[in-house]
């Protein structure tokens, strides 16, 4: 394989009309410059030069291999650029895996915030059923960034907390009024109840204890704006975490929970191998998550 250096060497001398003017441009000696075309026409085989004197000529050769050097230092500059733009986050794409819940928040703002540092980089999102599968798609490769709810297996992960999430059931204010503030779980199984199904097995490994509230479902639905229409409508009750209650739930009421059920979020990328924009990801949204807007 030919070297690169060979090559600008070469186009140097086409360029400059002599070793002497093409050592100058490249801030090396004349030798080096000689040594450079004697190597580069040893590798390839043929003259790329006739010398006669101080001057060198082109050989039918040396014309001939002009234009795809040109296109090799070409290309190559232009692959230097593109490594160039990633590695200042001036171009590149971010793969990211979130569990259900957490597609819907905080992760669009996390990602919206991600985008006004670095415009220019594009999101890619997918999903995962679980936090173990987040972790999984993020300690494979097939994606760089994941977001899932503690706790998952984190061998071969670096992880950063970047947050809570409170969980509280939205409700008509007609079917409010007779329960109580806060309430228990033990509440819950007289609370007609609607299941997201979409997020219902993430939800059961990280509230523990809800399953009496699953129990108590008397509708189940696949589609999440629909499961929000029909809690607006009075159709039952469901588990929700805070922000997207008081965010998206409009002309509903919200019940606390006793105790508590606050799940702890992550962010995570692979041990190593961090790409600049994985890197960025996390710098940013580990830092200034708690005050998203």
């Amino acid at each position: 394989m030919v070297e690169l250096r060979l090559i600008e060497y070469f186009l140097a001398v086409v360029d400059h009309g002599s070793v002497t003017d093409a050592s100058r441009s490249l801030y090396v000696t004349q030798p080096a410059v000689s040594q450079a075309i004697r190597q580069l026409e040893q590798q390839l085989s043929v003259e790329l030069f006739s010398r006669s004197g101080r001057r060198l000529a082109l050989t039918e050769a040396g014309r001939s291999f002009v234009a795809p050097a040109r296109r090799v230092a070409a290309d190559i500059a232009a692959a230097r650029r593109a490594v160039t733009a990633v590695s200042t986050l001036q171009a590149g794409t971010i793969d990211i895996a979130s569990t259900p819940t957490l597609s819907v928040d905080p992760l669009p703002r996390m990602a919206g915030l991600f985008h006004r540092h670095y415009p220019d980089i594009e999101i890619r999102i997918s999903g995962a059923d679980a936090a173990d599968d987040v972790a999984t798609s993020v300690r494979s490769g097939a994606t760089e960034v994941g977001l899932a709810e503690l706790p998952f297996r984190s061998d071969g992960l670096r992880i950063v907390e970047c947050g809570t999430q409170e969980i509280l059931l939205a409700l008509s204010h007609e079917l409010a009024a007779a329960l109580p503030e806060p309430l228990t779980l033990r509440d819950l199984d007289t609370v007609p109840m609607i299941v997201d199904l979409s997020v219902r097995d993430s939800s059961r490994s990280h509230v523990p204890g809800l399953d009496g509230a699953f129990g108590s479902a008397v509708i189940e639905c696949a589609h999440r704006q629909a499961v929000w229409e029909l809690v607006v409508r009075g159709a039952g009750a469901t588990l929700v975490p805070a922000d997207i209650a008081r965010r998206e739930l409009t002309d509903v009421a919200v019940r606390s929970l006793t105790p508590p059920i606050v799940r702890r979020l992550a962010v995570m990328v692979r041990s190593s191998a961090v790409s600049p924009a994985a890197r960025a990801f996390m710098d940013v949204n580990s830092l200034l998550l708690p005050n998203l807007p």
